[in-house]
């Protein structure tokens, strides 16, 4: 045989591989990655195209300090805060039949914007301010980072005013590709599918909880140990940071209500926390955090962990998203509703 021969072979022996290598997660997985999951390598294909969003807008971005001084129901909090018309602040406004104005600053946690701008009296109109904070970081939050911006004016605003607020679908998410070659998401697919560390851990539920083919009867939860953040890092927190935790809300309470402010501390239970009472065979504890808060009053701190289980406990599927850390639109509905509820019995017992 001739070594031209001999290296026609070895070079289809070694390209072969690697070519299928390449190609088939751009076939099979890539276009069909959707979600906040859908990076780590798991093709969920279209789930998202079973949520159907309404076709009006009670919800405004404020992108100005100035313009806050004119706000009466403001909300300010992380991701959960940021769904526009698919967010909890539209129902909430439609209920109320009321403008709800969201506001975000960069790299700032919403327990330290909503108290800095009470200290400092840059919300005078304000009536119901609304803040929000994820379970797992809210503990953290006001223990470890409570503090006011000296320089708040001087941070940047990312809550863009957008003109046009319902057109919220990620196209990704929605529709499929036949191919799709991104090099770092190939990566982030070998990565997590061939090593230990991974960003998310696969739990089984004792029954199908969504909409989701073979995914419907699984629980995926964030696990990033590596930047130190996920669902499972409650079982990390010590007494004092609780003690502080309590300590710094009291304070935040106590300043609104100095202003004549209703406030509204929300917190969007974590996936793991929401889905517990349902994972078979579950090697990880209970998390505790909602318990430590429990003597609060409830149209104050708002735990929607209580809000949301009896509608899976009814087997209402979909309550969160399977693809991703955050609710659905479902979700967001029966919260923005039950935000409505309090503050339309607050203003009644109030006048």
């Amino acid at each position: 045989m001739s070594q031209f021969i001999k290296t026609i072979i070895k070079f289809i022996l070694i390209a072969i591989p690697i070519a299928i290598t390449f190609s088939l997660p751009c076939i099979f997985i890539l276009p069909y990655q959707t979600g906040g999951f859908g990076d780590w390598g798991i093709p969920f294909g279209p789930y998202d195209t079973i949520f159907k969003p309404v076709n009006y807008c009670y919800i405004e971005n404020v992108d100005n300090y100035d313009s806050l001084k004119n706000k009466e129901i403001i909300t300010i909090g992380d991701s959960f805060s940021q769904g526009t018309t698919m967010g909890y602040q539209n129902y909430l406004g439609h209920k109320l039949n009321k403008t709800i104005s969201n506001f975000r600053i960069k790299e700032a946690r919403p327990e330290n914007t909503g108290y800095t701008l009470l200290k400092k009296n840059m919300i005078p109109k304000c009536k119901v301010l609304i803040t929000e904070s994820v379970e797992r970081t809210f503990i953290k939050s006001l223990s470890d980072e409570f503090t006011i911006f000296d320089n708040i004016q001087k941070k940047e605003i990312i809550t863009n005013n957008e003109k046009n607020l319902l057109n919220f679908f990620k196209p990704q998410d929605i529709e499929i590709k036949s191919y799709d070659f991104n090099f770092k998401k190939l990566l982030n697919y070998y990565t997590n599918k061939f090593t230990i560390s991974k960003s998310y851990k696969k739990l089984k539920l004792i029954q199908p909880m969504f909409t989701a083919r073979k995914y419907s009867e699984y629980l995926y939860i964030y696990n990033n140990k590596k930047n130190w953040d996920g669902d499972l890092l409650f079982q990390y927190l010590t007494e004092n940071e609780i003690k502080k935790a309590k300590n710094n809300l009291n304070s935040l309470i106590e300043e609104a209500e100095k202003q004549n402010i209703k406030l509204i501390y929300m917190i969007p239970a974590d996936k793991y926390d929401m889905y517990y009472d349902f994972i078979e065979n579950n090697p990880y504890p209970p998390n505790p955090s909602f318990d430590y808060f429990k003597d609060l009053d409830t149209n104050i701190f708002v735990n929607t962990k209580q809000i949301l289980t009896p509608y899976l406990k009814n087997g209402e599927k979909d309550i969160y998203r399977v693809n991703d850390t955050h609710w659905s639109i479902k979700a967001a509905k029966i919260v923005g509703e039950h935000l409505a509820d309090i503050i339309i019995n607050y203003n009644i017992n109030n006048k």
